[in-house]
């Protein structure tokens, strides 16, 4: 696999079926602008959807889909695994052909490995599984590979996805994905034309910051009957932001073996946006965006700026 390819590992291993149509939903029941409007988790016990995921990181590009598959969860709720991955595009060339397919595989193998998801009855994100047993499936599969050549190539993937912090990085994406289509809008929300404000947090880097969150319901979702169209921004900034990314990020560099000087972070900015199009009585979403922005500033160099751009669309 050309070295070209490798970087985008980061963009599609941390950044990642068919059910029939619903029946048509009533919306919300109306409300005054300062109401809150309760917004339900209520997708079927199992089934699965087939999910394209349309990610910019950097500048780089790339196009996959996979089937998002789930099943109930002991103490009610979901299991969420990821499966069957394509790659459709990278960085506009289109990896459809056999031949692309081939040259991909090795990424696309390892682009698979993902923690299996906890979802709770009301939507949100319970926890994220290890990612042990999968790393262990993966081993079986490259030992019975005959090339040695894509051998010594997922053997080298694999070793960075050993590390820690890889593990801690994606479980925060998968929990991010989900976050972003059901999680963020499980619960009271405001109704049409209304937004409200509240303390939460936002991940970045595997470091979990304080942030000022604003939720806006904006009310039907153009083209989409029955939708709702949402968004949620989160802003982390300030010395709170700043001394929760500099203890983090520490910790992290000391499980590699690394040393970093909290007081190497002079400046954290960062900027977290959710928006949706989805069923207000059941959460399935049509459509998910999440951006994020900002800048990480340290003492020694200027890190690059923040700039991230995630498509979903589901294909219920």
């Amino acid at each position: 696999m050309p070295t070209t390819l490798l970087p985008l590992l980061v963009l599609v291993t941390t950044v990642l079926a068919q059910e029939p149509t619903p029946p048509a939903t009533k919306p919300p029941a109306e409300a005054t602008p300062t109401t809150p409007l309760r917004f339900v988790f209520q997708w079927p016990d199992a089934g699965r959807v087939r999910v394209t995921k349309d990610g910019v990181k950097r500048g780089d590009t790339a196009v996959l889909d996979y089937l998002l598959v789930w099943t109930p969860r002991d103490g009610g709720g979901l299991q969420v695994q990821h499966a069957d991955f394509h790659f459709r595009s990278v960085n506009g060339m289109d990896t459809t052909t056999p031949a692309r397919q081939k040259e991909l595989a090795p990424l696309q193998f390892i682009t698979s490995i993902l923690p299996e998801l906890q979802v709770d009855a009301h939507g949100h994100v319970a926890s994220v599984g290890p990612l042990a047993p999968m790393l262990a499936k993966a081993d079986a599969k490259i030992e019975a590979e005959e090339s040695a050549s894509a051998r010594a190539t997922l053997t080298k993937m694999m070793a960075a996805l050993r590390m820690p912090s890889a593990e801690k990085a994606g479980q925060a994406g998968l929990a991010d994905d989900w976050s972003a289509w059901v999680g963020a809008w499980a619960g009271d929300l405001p109704a049409a034309g209304a937004q409200l404000q509240r303390d939460g947090h936002l991940v970045h880097l595997g470091a979990t910051l304080p942030a000022k969150v604003t939720l806006k319901n904006h009310g039907a979702a153009e083209g989409h009957p029955h939708h709702v169209r949402l968004t949620r921004v989160a802003t982390a900034e300030g010395d709170g932001a700043r001394t929760a990314f500099a203890e983090a990020f520490a910790a992290m560099a000391a499980e590699s073996g690394q040393k970093f000087d909290p007081k190497a972070v002079l400046e954290v900015r960062v900027e977290l946006t959710y928006e949706v199009v989805t069923d207000p009585q059941t959460l399935r979403p049509l459509t998910a965006k999440r951006t994020r922005t900002g800048q990480i500033r340290l003492q020694d160099r200027q890190a690059p700026g923040i700039d991230e751009t995630t498509k979903f669309t589901f294909a219920w």
